[in-house]
């Protein structure tokens, strides 16, 4: 119910999140802007792969010592078959593919229109969740989905003249 105007729509999404809660979402959005607008100069001169190879190791470098303080190398002898594949899986396809595709989206469209197909994420973890964990996919799931796609086809769209 918003005021007396009944809803489907559950009223959690009516209320105000504090600033707590809200920096994760407002930090990823600020490095995904700060991503782009450094890699759209370095595609000048570099290939998306070697743009992808220097942000990777800048990041490991950045997440070394975070890595150290939560003794994840010194753990690591002990990850199961399933653990490596999941970090193989996170390295390879979240980071090196997925950067890879986006810096060549960079070159090709622009950083503000690659930076639309970010709502993809998302929706490819909700597929995921469904095909890997038996996640049920709801009417508004799929409402949703619809949406983002219909999104970043009308921001991309360019009509023929």
């Amino acid at each position: 119910m918003v005021g007396n105007f009944p809803t489907a729509i559950p009223d959690c999404f009516f209320k105000a999140a504090s600033a707590k809660e809200n920096l994760p979402f407002s930090a990823g959005v600020a490095s995904w802007v700060t991503y782009s607008l450094l890699g759209k100069p370095l595609m000048k001169d570099l290939s998306a792969a070697a743009s992808v190879c220097y942000a990777s190791i800048a990041g490991t470098i950045f997440l070394f010592f975070p890595a150290i303080g939560h003794h994840l190398l010194s753990n690591a002898p002990h990850y199961t078959f399933y653990q490596w594949g999941s970090l193989f899986y996170l390295g390879f396809f979240g980071t090196v593919l997925g950067f890879f595709w986006y810096y060549q989206g960079i070159r090709e469209i622009g950083p503000m229109k690659a930076g639309v197909f970010i709502n993809f994420v998302p929706l490819s973890a909700i597929l995921l969740a469904r095909v890997i964990l038996g996640e049920p996919v709801t009417p508004a799931i799929l409402a949703g989905g619809a949406l983002v796609i219909s999104g970043v086809f009308l921001t991309n769209f360019q009509p023929s003249h």
